[in-house]
């Protein structure tokens, strides 16, 4: 842990974010929450730390059967996997995060997943592919903004 800190300069805010997760007493969703900083925090500079916290996640995930947060660590896994240049990886991350995301019936988070998938299979040279998730991502979107245009009138 000193080596995350002292590559970073943030040692208070990382170490207060390191507390909250080990400790017994912070709720699950401080823990998310937290988590979820330290991911971002270690995304683009760290992908190893990245990746282990995206693991962490995932296992925090697993008592309360989380299907939003099982399919948000295995997006996190899909990007680690492209900052590591493993394309084909983060796309088996992918899928497998859609296929949480899909049955937490959850659109925002499909969305999410649909995006770096396209995104991914342009990278890799697969313009159709990315097309076909892109163009879903879509129409899931204008589907979320008319339900919610609907619900305020």
């Amino acid at each position: 842990m000193l080596l995350f800190i002292s590559v970073f300069g943030k040692a208070n805010s990382i170490d207060s974010l390191f507390e909250i997760t080990g400790n017994k007493n912070s709720s699950y969703k401080e823990k998310q929450t937290a988590f979820k900083s330290l991911f971002d925090t270690y995304k683009k500079n760290n992908a190893d730390s990245a990746h282990f916290i995206a693991d962490k996640i995932f296992q925090l995930a697993q008592p309360q059967n989380n299907l939003i947060d099982f399919s948000n660590a295995l997006l996190y896994h899909g990007i680690t996997y492209e900052n590591f240049s493993e394309l084909d990886s983060a796309i088996m991350s992918y899928h497998k995060s859609l296929t949480y995301a899909r049955k937490s019936r959850n659109n925002n988070q499909v969305t999410k997943v649909l995006i770096n998938l396209g995104g991914t299979y342009k990278d890799i040279g697969n313009p159709s592919k990315a097309l076909e998730y892109l163009n879903e991502c879509v129409k899931l979107l204008l589907k979320i903004i008319t339900r919610k245009m609907c619900k305020s009138l």
